[in-house]
């Protein structure tokens, strides 16, 4: 069975979307690995999720997600994306799942197909897993007390298209991705330079990305689908958090609509604009220091 496809199963689909990860176990059969799924590590309340790759390929490929050791329907959407992300082609913007740590993931592949099923580390997983985790010394003076934000091309925004029905992550990423667009029309459009910026996180191999940056004004703008009070707290959180790392000038809080007057209120306290779309392609910004 040299030439047979392996399986590999991953105990989430965040930790499939990491480049370089290892998966918990692997097998030629898939039903091998499925029968053996409930056995295996799982994250938190996530599904595990199974992934194949061609004999003699290190690429792996997503399948579905995995849910008491049976495969759940899973959109070519989602799969799409998360292959994405794993080739670091696009970017994780699950806002419901915390950043990994390398102690997140396994320390070897479990070989279902080694004898008895024993716990096998061949020199690819080996070699992979010490490429995947990473040891901090207290004396290694090399590591950057903050990490550096790096300027780069926005994201390449996702069709509205849908081969099956959406998932609702899959909806409110399109809407933002849609208002982000209609956003960056209106500045390009004005002359202005439109980037985001990848920072590397400390103790994770996957970065963050911010939704856009005006590098003409120097704005920071975080882009979010709904104006609800939940909504606007995190994407507070999130600009607070890309600040410390990213210089600018200012941060906005880009919205479908209208936020009440005490969520405008609240950004403001912490020196936050509020954009929203009037109509489509139409936006009004209320600055700090602006009267309402």
């Amino acid at each position: 069975m040299d030439d047979a496809p392996l399986f590999g199963l991953w105990r989430s689909c965040q930790h499939f979307a990491e480049a370089g990860s290892i998966p918990d176990a692997v097998s030629q059969s898939e039903d091998v690995l499925l029968n053996a799924a409930p056995t295996l590590p799982r994250h938190d309340a996530k599904q595990q999720f199974l992934a194949t790759r061609a004999a003699r390929s290190q690429n792996w490929v997503a399948i579905a997600f995995v849910k008491d050791g049976a495969v759940r329907p899973t959109s070519s959407n989602q799969l799409r994306k998360y292959d994405s992300v794993r080739k670091d082609t696009s970017t994780w913007s699950n806002d419901g799942y915390t950043a990994l740590e390398a102690i997140d993931h396994p320390q070897f592949t479990r070989d279902l197909d080694a004898p008895a099923a024993q716990a096998s580390e061949t020199p690819q997983t080996l070699l992979e897993n010490l490429a995947h985790l990473k040891v901090d010394s207290p004396n290694n003076t090399s590591l950057p007390l903050m990490p550096k934000a790096e300027l780069v091309p926005l994201e390449q925004r996702l069709a509205d298209h849908f081969e099956v029905p959406p998932s609702v992550d899959d909806v409110y990423e399109r809407r933002e991705a849609a208002l982000q667009g209609r956003y960056c029309a209106l500045l390009e459009a004005e002359g202005h330079e439109v980037r985001r910026h990848k920072i590397p996180v400390h103790g994770s191999l996957h970065p963050m990305y911010t939704d856009l940056f005006d590098a003409t004004t120097g704005e920071l703008v975080e882009v979010k689908a709904l104006a609800d009070r939940s909504t606007v707290r995190l994407g507070l959180g999130q600009l607070l958090d890309y600040g410390r790392f990213v210089d600018h000038v200012g941060c906005a809080l880009l919205l479908p609509s209208r936020p009440g007057q005490d969520l405008i209120d609240l950004l403001h306290l912490y020196r936050v604009s509020a954009i929203w779309e009037e109509q489509e392609g139409v936006f009004v910004r209320c600055d700090v220091n602006e009267a309402d």
